[in-house]
């Protein structure tokens, strides 16, 4: 529910660590990650800053830097925490909206054509930059151009991190260490018309993330499975022995990784001012005046969306599996897996009101970072 500010009772992951004699360090970059918004509880070092020696507007006010720039200072602080355990936490946010990159990532023709597109949308609302690709005359030489930042993007996230293991490896940090990969969501680059972006939607591209968990002295290999953002600390905290809070909602993926059988429900859901800003034919993103959220649930296969709508609740139901387009709505062919699955979702978000979360007021520089990140007009 951002942009508000975490409430402090909350127990953070980095907070585990801590309480656990681990060595705490957070090296990131987004503008909702900076100190005054609290997640930061349980973190010692911020960006290479010892928080007990600096005040939250203090630290809030220093730039991040760039993901490059994170790494060194990321790599400096492991080096210097000598023996002891460590909590590591690195972020960038090179493919968000859009991407921030430069050659030799990127041609220069397809960095020239997505700079274009930039300028073609800067000015336009979040209901029409959404659909730039049709709405606003983007041609295919503009498309090419975002889509190949955007890969270029991912390309250099990936070779940051590679930095980011291989100087561990120098300072003999890598072999004992547990490697996680995760983002919070993934971006519609395109499909049923949606462009560079993830907030207003729940299709496949969006609310999938990768997943990767390196566990020292484990075979490589791929598990097929649904799992949840909330499953990732029950799982850590089972690997490295950590004692959960009684509150956890998650699930320890442990016995996926044994080889048992595990099968989970997965909620997803937008914000609340989706609603708000326009209705579009190809997609149901936005209905006007209409209160509430779009919010799935995926169990197995399938996946099951509900829509607010002027009239009432509609529903879609996809196989997600043979159909990751989601064209074909299978909801009348398939009443009672559709009336099983609403019933589960309607539970599960009928056990909770709103983020348990603390208002925080907006400086204007609060408001450009929102801007600059495509969340607000």
């Amino acid at each position: 529910d951002h942009p508000r500010r975490l409430a402090d009772h909350n127990t953070t992951l980095a907070e585990l660590f801590e309480q656990s004699g681990y060595a705490t360090g957070g090296f990131l970059t987004h503008a909702y990650l900076r100190p005054k918004w609290n997640y930061l509880q349980g973190l010692e070092v911020y960006n290479g800053f010892d928080r007990s020696q600096l005040g939250v507007r203090a630290l809030t006010r220093r730039p991040a830097g760039s993901a490059g720039a994170q790494v060194a200072r990321a790599l400096e602080w492991v080096g210097g925490v000598e023996d002891r355990p460590f909590f590591l936490w690195f972020q960038t946010q090179l493919t968000h909206y859009f991407p921030r990159i430069k050659p030799p990532f990127v041609a220069e023709d397809d960095l020239r054509a997505a700079r274009e597109l930039q300028e073609l949308v800067k000015d336009s609302s979040n209901a029409h930059r959404m659909f730039a690709f049709d709405s606003l005359g983007a041609d295919a030489e503009l498309v090419q151009g975002y889509l190949a930042a955007y890969d270029g993007a991912v390309s250099r996230s990936d070779h940051l991190l590679g930095r980011l293991l291989g100087g561990l490896e120098e300072l003999g940090r890598l072999k004992n260490t547990v490697i996680v990969v995760t983002a919070d969501h993934g971006e519609a680059l395109g499909e049923k018309g949606l462009f560079a972006t993830h907030d207003s939607n729940l299709l496949e591209p969006t609310i999938r993330s990768p997943f990767i968990l390196r566990l020292p002295g484990a075979q490589p290999g791929e598990i097929q499975a649904v799992t949840r953002n909330i499953d990732l600390l029950p799982t850590l905290a089972e690997v490295v022995g950590l004692t959960l809070p009684a509150e956890v909602q998650g699930q320890s993926l442990v016995p996926l990784l044994r080889g048992e059988p595990l099968e989970l429900p997965a909620f997803t859901e937008t914000r609340p001012m989706v609603a708000s800003r326009g209705t579009f034919e190809r997609y149901r993103v936005r209905v006007p005046g209409v209160p509430g959220k779009l919010r799935s649930i995926r169990r197995g296969d399938f996946k099951l969306t509900l829509f607010p709508t002027p009239d009432g609740v509609e529903v879609e139901l996809y196989d997600v599996v043979r159909d990751p387009d989601e064209s074909r709505d299978l909801k009348n062919e398939m009443p009672q897996l559709t009336r099983e699955m609403y019933r589960e979702l309607a539970e599960w978000f009928a056990a909770y009101d709103v983020a348990d979360t603390a208002p925080l007021d907006l400086e204007d520089e609060d408001l450009e970072s929102l801007r600059a990140l495509g969340y607000i007009d």
